[in-house]
């Protein structure tokens, strides 16, 4: 069961987007954010596993995530990347790709749809690819796995941000939440509908300190 993991993930989120906007001095906000990511990555994972069609699948978030981008810009919002769902359609593609490809090239395709992301603009870039396919193969006692996984989180310190090295510890957190039952709703499409609206409540209160601003 991954329904608990939703609700986690998007609670990590909504802490790091209100951090970011409304208090920027409290580092430990943009911590806890930085456990969202991986866990979408996870849960995207697990969905190209189970999808009945990863064609409506990758749609679905490419459309959703063009209402997104309709709001944020009638929200005023403008950020250096496209929203996480279009980094999430590129990274279902990617898995498409990789798994179909012959083994000797799945390498070089992988580090081709990471170079993409990072040039596509979208959030996280290389990193969202490339942690999506290792959740593909997750193997929770590898060693091997572990060793690529800090190597990952290493480069993406150095490279993105370094508060991207306090997501290392992300596939425990999942290890312990997944699987578990759930008393929790499914919200299904619910949580497309819930991503929209935290822009519109994040933003809202900037919206209406800009027009109680008196006009000069």
């Amino acid at each position: 069961m991954t329904e608990s993991l939703k609700y986690l993930a998007y609670l990590f989120m909504i802490v790091d987007h209100a951090t970011y906007f409304y208090f920027p001095q409290f580092i430990w906000g943009r911590l806890v954010g930085r456990w969202s990511a991986p866990i979408f990555f996870y849960l995207l994972a697990v969905g190209y596993r189970r999808s009945k069609s990863r064609h409506r699948y990758f749609w679905r978030l490419v459309c959703w995530g063009i209402v997104v981008e309709l709001i944020l810009l009638l929200l005023g919002l403008k950020f250096p990347y496209l929203n996480i769902l279009f980094t999430l359609a590129w990274c279902l593609q990617s898995l498409v790709l990789v798994h179909k490809c012959p083994p000797k090239f799945k390498l070089l395709l992988a580090i081709a749809c990471c170079i993409f992301a990072s040039l596509g603009h979208l959030d996280y870039g290389w990193y969202a690819v490339i942690t999506t396919i290792m959740f593909s193969v997750y193997v929770p006692n590898s060693k091997w796995w572990w060793a690529v996984w800090v190597l990952i989180h290493s480069l993406a310190a150095l490279l993105i941000s370094p508060l991207q090295f306090f997501a290392l510890p992300s596939p425990l957190l999942i290890s312990a939440f997944e699987g578990q039952k759930s008393d929790l709703p499914r919200l299904r499409w619910g949580w497309y509908v819930l991503y929209c609206l935290q822009w519109i409540g994040l933003s809202l209160p900037l919206l209406l300190q800009t027009w109680a601003a008196p006009i000069n």
